[in-house]
Protein backbone atom coordinates (compact mmCIF):
# COMPACT_ATOMS: atom_id res chain seq x y z
CA UNK A 1 0.00 0.00 0.00
CA UNK A 2 1.38 3.46 -0.87
CA UNK A 3 2.63 5.49 2.10
CA UNK A 4 0.01 8.26 1.98
CA UNK A 5 -2.81 5.71 1.65
CA UNK A 6 -1.43 3.72 4.57
CA UNK A 7 -1.09 6.85 6.73
CA UNK A 8 -4.68 7.88 5.93
CA UNK A 9 -6.01 4.42 6.73
CA UNK A 10 -4.09 4.37 10.02
CA UNK A 11 -5.58 7.76 10.93
CA UNK A 12 -9.08 6.42 10.17
CA UNK A 13 -8.61 3.41 12.44
CA UNK A 14 -7.31 5.71 15.20
CA UNK A 15 -10.36 7.94 14.80
CA UNK A 16 -12.69 5.01 15.46
CA UNK A 17 -10.55 3.80 18.35
CA UNK A 18 -9.98 7.12 20.16
CA UNK A 19 -12.94 9.25 19.00
CA UNK A 20 -11.36 12.56 20.01
CA UNK A 21 -10.68 15.94 18.42
CA UNK A 22 -7.00 15.19 17.80
CA UNK A 23 -7.81 12.00 15.90
CA UNK A 24 -10.26 13.94 13.69
CA UNK A 25 -7.52 16.47 12.91
CA UNK A 26 -5.16 13.62 11.99
CA UNK A 27 -7.75 12.12 9.63
CA UNK A 28 -8.39 15.46 7.98
CA UNK A 29 -4.68 16.13 7.60
CA UNK A 30 -4.04 12.73 6.00
CA UNK A 31 -7.14 12.96 3.79
CA UNK A 32 -6.04 16.39 2.57
CA UNK A 33 -2.93 14.68 1.18
CA UNK A 34 -4.73 11.85 -0.59
CA UNK A 35 -8.02 13.44 -1.72
CA UNK A 36 -8.17 15.08 -5.15
CA UNK A 37 -7.79 18.86 -5.29
CA UNK A 38 -10.52 21.38 -5.92
CA UNK A 39 -13.95 22.34 -4.74
CA UNK A 40 -15.45 20.00 -7.36
CA UNK A 41 -13.79 16.80 -6.12
CA UNK A 42 -12.37 17.57 -2.69
CA UNK A 43 -13.91 15.51 0.09
CA UNK A 44 -16.62 17.41 1.97
CA UNK A 45 -16.04 17.06 5.67
CA UNK A 46 -19.06 18.91 6.97
CA UNK A 47 -21.40 21.76 6.16
CA UNK A 48 -22.24 24.05 9.06
CA UNK A 49 -24.34 27.23 8.88
CA UNK A 50 -23.63 28.08 5.24
CA UNK A 51 -19.97 27.04 5.45
CA UNK A 52 -18.60 23.93 3.72
CA UNK A 53 -15.29 22.39 4.77
CA UNK A 54 -13.52 20.30 2.14
CA UNK A 55 -10.17 18.50 2.14
CA UNK A 56 -8.05 17.73 -0.89
CA UNK A 57 -4.98 18.73 -2.78
CA UNK A 58 -2.98 19.03 0.44
CA UNK A 59 -5.20 21.63 2.09
CA UNK A 60 -8.57 22.36 3.67
CA UNK A 61 -10.86 24.61 1.66
CA UNK A 62 -13.51 26.63 3.45
CA UNK A 63 -16.41 27.82 1.28
CA UNK A 64 -18.85 30.33 2.78
CA UNK A 65 -22.06 31.30 1.04
CA UNK A 66 -24.08 34.22 2.35
CA UNK A 67 -26.76 36.57 1.14
CA UNK A 68 -25.38 39.85 -0.17
CA UNK A 69 -26.62 42.99 1.57
CA UNK A 70 -27.95 44.35 -1.73
CA UNK A 71 -30.86 42.22 -2.73
CA UNK A 72 -31.23 38.58 -3.66
CA UNK A 73 -27.61 38.03 -4.63
CA UNK A 74 -25.39 35.47 -2.96
CA UNK A 75 -21.76 36.01 -2.06
CA UNK A 76 -19.21 33.21 -1.94
CA UNK A 77 -15.92 33.40 -0.07
CA UNK A 78 -13.25 30.73 -0.43
CA UNK A 79 -10.23 30.31 1.83
CA UNK A 80 -7.58 27.67 2.38
CA UNK A 81 -6.59 26.77 5.94
CA UNK A 82 -4.54 24.14 7.72
CA UNK A 83 -6.43 21.25 9.38
CA UNK A 84 -5.15 22.36 12.79
CA UNK A 85 -6.83 25.76 12.25
CA UNK A 86 -10.33 24.37 11.80
CA UNK A 87 -12.84 25.26 14.51
CA UNK A 88 -13.48 22.61 17.13
CA UNK A 89 -17.15 22.69 16.13
CA UNK A 90 -16.19 20.97 12.86
CA UNK A 91 -14.41 18.18 14.75
CA UNK A 92 -17.42 17.69 17.03
CA UNK A 93 -19.73 17.26 14.04
CA UNK A 94 -17.46 14.49 12.72
CA UNK A 95 -17.34 12.88 16.18
CA UNK A 96 -21.15 12.59 16.31
CA UNK A 97 -20.91 9.79 13.73
CA UNK A 98 -17.31 8.94 12.82
CA UNK A 99 -18.29 5.72 11.01
CA UNK A 100 -20.83 7.62 8.91
CA UNK A 101 -18.22 10.26 8.15
CA UNK A 102 -15.75 7.61 6.94
CA UNK A 103 -18.43 5.98 4.79
CA UNK A 104 -19.15 9.39 3.27
CA UNK A 105 -15.43 9.85 2.59
CA UNK A 106 -15.32 6.46 0.86
CA UNK A 107 -18.41 7.29 -1.24
CA UNK A 108 -17.01 10.66 -2.31
CA UNK A 109 -13.60 9.24 -3.21
CA UNK A 110 -15.25 6.37 -5.09
CA UNK A 111 -17.32 8.87 -7.10
CA UNK A 112 -14.15 10.76 -8.05
CA UNK A 113 -12.22 7.58 -8.83
CA UNK A 114 -14.98 6.30 -11.11
CA UNK A 115 -14.65 9.39 -13.34
CA UNK A 116 -11.16 8.43 -14.49
CA UNK A 117 -9.89 11.96 -13.73
CA UNK A 118 -6.64 12.74 -11.97
CA UNK A 119 -3.07 11.62 -12.32
CA UNK A 120 -2.19 7.93 -12.27
CA UNK A 121 -0.27 8.04 -8.98
CA UNK A 122 -3.09 9.74 -7.05
CA UNK A 123 -5.67 7.38 -8.55
CA UNK A 124 -3.60 4.36 -7.44
CA UNK A 125 -3.25 5.78 -3.93
CA UNK A 126 -6.97 6.48 -3.67
CA UNK A 127 -7.83 2.99 -4.96
CA UNK A 128 -5.53 1.42 -2.37
CA UNK A 129 -6.94 3.58 0.41
CA UNK A 130 -10.52 2.80 -0.63
CA UNK A 131 -9.86 -0.92 -0.64
CA UNK A 132 -8.40 -0.74 2.87
CA UNK A 133 -11.10 1.59 4.19
CA UNK A 134 -14.00 -0.46 2.79
CA UNK A 135 -12.47 -3.63 4.24
CA UNK A 136 -11.95 -1.96 7.61
CA UNK A 137 -15.47 -0.51 7.71
CA UNK A 138 -17.07 -3.83 6.80
CA UNK A 139 -15.07 -5.44 9.64
CA UNK A 140 -16.37 -2.74 12.01
CA UNK A 141 -19.96 -3.62 11.10
CA UNK A 142 -19.31 -7.31 11.79
CA UNK A 143 -17.72 -6.61 15.19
Amino acid sequence: MPERAERALRACTELLRRKDVDSVREVLSSLAEIAPPGVEWGVEVVSVAGTRYLVGGGTVTVVRVSRDEFGPFMRTQVAEVRPEDLPEEVMKVVLRDPEGFLRSVADQLEAWHSTGHGDKTLRAEVASFLEGLRSFLSGQRDA
